[in-house]
């Protein structure tokens, strides 16, 4: 199977048919089927880090179907070497690793190869990376910049605030926010990445802003005006229009940065480290912030948040909102 000159996959799916799978259809194609799969099941997220880790091994492989036989440790080594020569960063490397080694343990636990242990010596670790916040001072330059004459930027750097508000939520979260996740005084949701439920009590900072852009700028029922609302939430049009959002988003912060003084590269997920390093600094209990995002594993960090009741994290919430 050759990629396409833009790098892409080309679109196939193979009916898996228990032994006849593993005669007809090679690993390559496997991935294939799940990451169709993931599209029917609303998993655009996934669907998408599949398509990349397999758009990457493709390239290595020179387009060339790859049956499940000749995945061996020391193709997975070879593979990894290609990637450090490319000057691939270690934690995607790791990234692709894991996605395999999820693809191939699927695949053997549904009967269409033998485990035969490819990625026992493969890089799965996750290095800790630097840590990108803002102070309180900062947020508030931001916050305080007169952007009237700017519609683009002032939409991006609202966005940004009404991240750090709610808690540092992720900006797919925010995107995909609709009328539906209010209900009473809290914004209910679920995260993208974990399917976990979170709470917000709906502060004057949330409110101010969602009544700013409903004011005729919002389409369809989402609450902020990030996506059309012309996609199947899920689909890989709504995936592609909200990439370009996000990009647009973090452009527009670029230059806000600069407009406040900041050296920080000033992006999305910045608002959401900034509240939890702003949190920390104000004395809030670990086990209510889990170390603010600063742990290991980002899903370890969201249980610790929703262990607690809604009016503890609120209360915390609001001892950094007060100083704004």
């Amino acid at each position: 199977m050759a990629t396409a000159p833009n790098g892409n996959i080309p679109v196939c799916k193979p009916k898996m048919t228990g032994r006849q799978y593993t005669r007809r259809f090679s690993f390559n194609e496997f991935m294939l089927g799940l990451i169709s799969r993931k599209m029917q099941l609303g998993k655009a997220g996934t669907a998408h880090n599949y398509k990349s880790t397999l758009n990457s091994f493709l390239r290595f492989m020179s387009g060339n179907n790859v049956k499940f036989s000749v995945l061996t440790p020391e193709l997975i080594e070879e593979y990894e070497a290609w990637l450090i020569a490319a000057n691939v960063k270690s934690n995607s490397i790791s990234f692709y690793m894991r996605n395999l080694r999820a693809a191939y343990n699927h695949a053997v636990e549904l009967g269409y190869t033998a485990d035969r242990d490819p990625f026992r010596k493969a890089y799965t670790r996750i290095e800790k990376t630097t840590k990108r916040a803002v102070s309180l001072a900062d947020i508030r330059r931001i916050k305080a910049l007169d952007l009237s004459a700017l519609p683009a930027l002032e939409l991006s750097r609202d966005i940004f605030m009404f991240l750090f508000y709610c808690r540092g939520m992720s900006f797919i979260d925010a995107a995909y926010l609709s009328d539906t996740n209010i209900i009473g005084n809290e914004l209910i949701y679920r995260r993208h990445k974990t399917g976990q439920e979170l709470r917000i009590g709906l502060n004057k900072y949330i409110l101010q802003l969602l009544d700013k852009w409903q004011s005729g700028y919002c389409t369809g029922s989402y609450l902020l005006p990030i996506l059309t609302g012309g996609h199947p939430a899920g689909s890989k049009f709504s995936r592609t229009e909200y990439e370009s959002a996000l990009r647009r988003t973090n452009k527009s912060l670029k230059h806000i940065a600069r407009m406040a003084n900041i050296r920080t590269s000033l992006t999305t997920y910045v608002s959401r480290h900034s509240w939890a390093s702003i949190a920390k600094s104000k004395g809030i209990p670990t086990a209510t912030i889990s170390d603010a995002l600063g742990h290991d594993s980002e899903l370890t960090t969201q249980i610790y948040l929703t262990s607690l009741s809604t009016d503890t994290i609120d209360r915390a919430n609001a001892i950094i909102l007060r100083e704004l």
